[in-house]
């Protein structure tokens, strides 16, 4: 009788799968996250941030009406908001792993209205996204 060798790619049944000679262990993706998440003071930090590039943006989005600041400047502070929004929603929510205290989820609500309405007036203005 012959013996058939498995298909490529698959452990043969004398490996043990956990043994050095099986895969490499990696830490869970969320532990990775949690180092580097932020503290509250930290979240509102970047939650501040965040509300300035909104603020800076409804300020271009005012100047762009009356002719005095461009596509690209708005773009420019479009790709800003959504960056800080990623950061603040990353690492700041990270710590908290989906449960924030009730005044930062409060504060979040508001963030995200902010930068829901960011989207709208961009899709408004015409200008090409970037």
């Amino acid at each position: 009788e012959q013996s058939i060798a498995p298909p490529a790619g698959e452990v043969p049944s004398e490996i043990d799968p956990t043994s050095v000679e099986g895969p490499i262990d990696s830490p869970p993706l969320a532990d990775s996250l949690v180092t580097t998440a932020a503290s509250a003071q930290d979240m509102e930090s970047l939650g501040d941030a965040l509300l300035e590039s909104i603020s800076r943006y409804y300020g271009l989005a005012v100047a762009e009406d009356g002719g005095q600041a461009t596509c690209a400047d708005l773009q420019a502070v479009y790709v800003e908001v959504e960056d800080r929004w990623i950061t603040y929603s990353v690492q700041g929510k990270a710590a908290f792993r989906g449960r924030l205290p009730e005044e930062l989820a409060t504060r979040d609500e508001r963030l995200y209205a902010g930068v829901q309405d960011v989207e709208r007036e961009f899709n408004r203005s015409g200008c090409e996204r970037p």
